[in-house]
């Protein structure tokens, strides 16, 4: 699914902002730490069926994603693994 279509342009947007200020922030190894954590659930649909991994371990499996897309992609997962336990904070 189109991440625009799940969660919206404004919303993507609005997420993308935090989430590279804070990143800016981090040594590289820490920011690397963050992007592939949240990059570890994410997969794509491939030719011939299926679907891949977008990361293995701290390494991407296509050439095509750049650093916006890897924030795009940081903020989806974040949100679709990690709603359930922020709505639930007081």
């Amino acid at each position: 699914m189109d991440l625009k279509q799940k969660f919206g342009q404004e919303q993507i947007q609005k997420a993308l902002v935090p989430l590279t200020m804070a990143i800016s922030k981090l040594s590289d190894d820490d920011a690397n730490y963050v992007l592939f954590g949240l990059l570890a659930s994410v997969q794509r649909k491939i030719d011939g069926g299926g679907w891949g991994n977008v990361s293995v371990e701290k390494s991407l499996m296509y050439e095509d994603i750049d650093m916006g897309v890897m924030l795009q992609l940081a903020v989806a997962s974040f949100k679709e693994n990690l709603a359930g336990f922020i709505d639930a904070l007081p």
